[in-house]
């Protein structure tokens, strides 16, 4: 149970301004005296304070009421509701939208449920150290991304952490912006909330539901704007990106995040997005392979592509805007769409892939480097041969 207590801008004179305040557990909205008599009852049971200016709610299902209750007063005339400590500075949406961080133009993007808790620190500290300025921690069936990032934030001294991607259907959307604003404090402005619907197979792979994704993602973002913080805030908030192929999500990444992070597309799909989000973040994910012999590489590519291609539609669909056609998707993959896919060779070819990117207006580009040899694993030697052809 959580109190949401009404006290009436007639107590507090002048210096009445409209507040939301957090203090162990009890929410306390500031507000004139006609709305504290016109809130509405209904499955909310009023207690007496004592004081005939103030109401006193019990709230069933807190952390979903409260979302209730912050909507039901933000729409009510003569308030105004800010969000923060003591006073809690108000964090509209604009903040998820406008972020102050540079990003740095190249990163890492790697599955690590394979590693080790430790082994995980030690690569994080070792892309640092080879100059990359962001790490992206993929979610699946293993870490919670935003705990893992809280990890390696503490470990780290500058490198940018983001979630690539952090799933909306298993956490609410108070409790990502609770975490992304956590890591953002401990670390100095250091994180990323990278989000996603993802797809009903990875979905179904998790328990998890998944419903009018579009529309899903968009009420989860107005509501990461509204959750309140009861901690020392972070400076600023952490910026939002959206995972996002198709035009009605890149929208939404246009209109309510800082902008979107792709994956598994082709350059000419980085200049969709870029089209797409104006001036915000287009962040772009590139599997590479540092192998030079075109067998062993193709092999280990579709080893990689087998997880989505043909069988998840929306890459499929989106692949297919692109130029490629039914025969691409056929017999294992073309070596086309393969090619397309995975930038593979010896870090020149490689480096030449990325900056395709770039030029098709690509703020930041993540290498996902896999090994030859296969598996998911990140391959350290690839990071390492690619790190001097990069400018950082």
């Amino acid at each position: 149970m959580a109190d949401i207590g009404f006290v009436s801008t007639a107590q507090l004179g002048e210096e009445s301004d409209s507040v939301v305040s957090l203090t162990r557990g009890r929410m306390v909205f500031v507000a004139s005296e006609p709305i504290v008599k016109a809130w509405p009852r209904g499955r909310h049971r009023s207690r007496p304070t004592g004081d005939p200016a103030t109401a006193s709610l019990e709230v069933d299902r807190a952390l979903q009421q409260t979302h209730v209750a912050l909507e039901t007063l933000q729409a009510l005339p003569s308030i105004a509701v800010r969000l923060g400590p003591a006073p809690i500075a108000g964090r509209s949406q604009t903040a998820l939208r406008g972020p102050a961080m540079e990003l740095p133009r190249w990163g890492v993007f790697a599955f690590l449920d394979g590693l080790g808790g430790e082994d995980t620190i030690g690569f994080a500290r070792e892309v640092e150290r080879l100059g990359y300025g962001v790490l992206w921690l993929v979610e699946a069936l293993g870490r919670d991304a935003l705990a893992h990032a809280a990890a390696l934030l503490v470990r780290t001294e500058r490198l940018v952490v983001g979630s690539g991607v952090a799933s909306i259907w298993g956490r609410e959307a108070s409790q990502a912006m609770a975490a992304a604003r956590t890591n953002a404090e401990v670390s100095g402005g250091r994180f990323v909330l990278g989000l996603g619907v993802n797809n009903p197979t990875s979905a179904a792979m998790r328990g998890l539901p998944y419903d009018r994704p579009v529309t899903a993602m968009r009420t989860y973002l107005r509501r990461l704007g509204e959750t309140p913080y009861g901690a020392p805030p972070p400076a600023e908030d952490p910026p939002v990106v959206v995972a996002a192929l198709q035009p009605r999500m890149l929208q939404v990444a246009a209109a309510q995040a800082a902008g979107t992070l792709t994956y598994l597309m082709t350059p000419a799909h980085t200049a969709r997005a870029r089209a797409a989000l104006g001036t915000r973040w287009v962040c772009v994910e590139q599997a590479v392979i540092l192998e030079t012999d075109p067998v062993r590489a193709r092999a280990a590519a579709r080893a990689y592509l087998g997880f989505y291609l043909p069988a998840i539609a929306i890459y499929t669909r989106t692949l297919a805007t692109l130029g490629f056609e039914a025969a691409d998707f056929a017999g294992g993959l073309s070596d086309r769409l393969v090619d397309a896919l995975v930038a593979w060779g010896d870090a020149a070819q490689i480096r030449s892939r990325l900056e395709e990117h770039v030029r098709a207006g690509a703020s930041h580009v993540c290498i996902l480097p896999l090994d030859p040899s296969g598996g998911l694993a990140p391959d350290r030697r690839a990071l390492a041969v690619l790190a001097p052809y990069l400018e950082h």
